[in-house]
């Protein structure tokens, strides 16, 4: 049997799990399909060792209430608020279950459009004089129809309000939008930073130096300007925020 069948075989072992309430199997049988096909092998859930298996069996297995919490768009914003002060957020000036009651003639000339409950769910809007409102209000209308559970078996966002938030654009001078930084920690110590820039991303220790990781996006090329503070910064927030 190809894998092709195979795979589609395992989906509507998927949804029969599903139907019948085991979520935590059909999460699993999701993993399972989309790691083989991705990387050629099965993880494995029962003794997970690398970062890939660990973060799979967090998704089928692991329920704990902050981690819907942390995924929440706007309800992170209110616990980071509550642990660390609301002068590390960007500005909010908007959150609405319906996308036409935002008072774009009050917003200022430049803010970011994004959703609560979802992955790449933005809009930056730059110059509000030139931006197609049609377009803003229609991705909104996307956004709020979909739930990345049903897409993809990520339970962490099954039960999250849908909503929409308008905040605050920020920028580093780089880009259109700042560097990104995202922090991974192991053991409650900051281990690895992917630093993204559009589509080109690059990969560092704790320590800044560049790790060769596989991926599909083209490198940066540099070890950020801002990197001999961020790692200490990190390793301090995490333990400001942690559960």
């Amino acid at each position: 049997m190809g894998w092709g069948l195979r795979g589609k075989v395992s989906q509507v072992l998927e949804h029969a799990a599903e139907a019948v309430g085991l979520e935590s199997a059909a999460i699993a049988l999701c993993a399972l399909r989309r790691h083989k096909a991705e990387y050629g092998r099965y993880p494995n859930l029962l003794r997970p060792r690398t970062f890939n298996e660990k973060i799979l069996y967090r998704m089928a297995f692991d329920r704990r209430p902050i981690l819907v919490t942390l995924q929440d768009k706007y309800a992170a914003r209110e616990y980071v608020k509550a642990r660390v002060g609301e002068h590390v957020l960007p500005r909010l000036y908007w959150v609405t279950k319906n996308p036409a009651d935002i008072p774009f003639d009050r917003l200022p000339a430049r803010f970011v459009v994004k959703a609560t409950h979802g992955c790449g769910f933005n809009y930056l809007v730059p110059d509000k004089a030139r931006v197609d409102w049609a377009d803003v209000m229609a991705k909104c209308a996307l956004w709020l129809n979909s739930n990345h559970y049903s897409d993809n078996r990520e339970w962490v966002y099954k039960h999250i309000e849908p909503r929409i938030l308008v905040e605050e654009f920020i920028s580093d001078g780089t880009g259109q939008s700042p560097l990104n930084h995202r922090v991974h920690v192991f053991g409650g110590r900051v281990q690895l930073i992917t630093v993204d820039a559009g589509d080109r991303r690059d990969d560092y220790d704790r320590s800044w130096n560049r790790l060769e990781l596989r991926g599909d996006r083209p490198p940066i090329g540099g070890v950020p300007a801002s990197s001999g503070s961020s790692t200490l910064a990190a390793d301090q927030i995490v333990v400001s925020v942690g559960p």
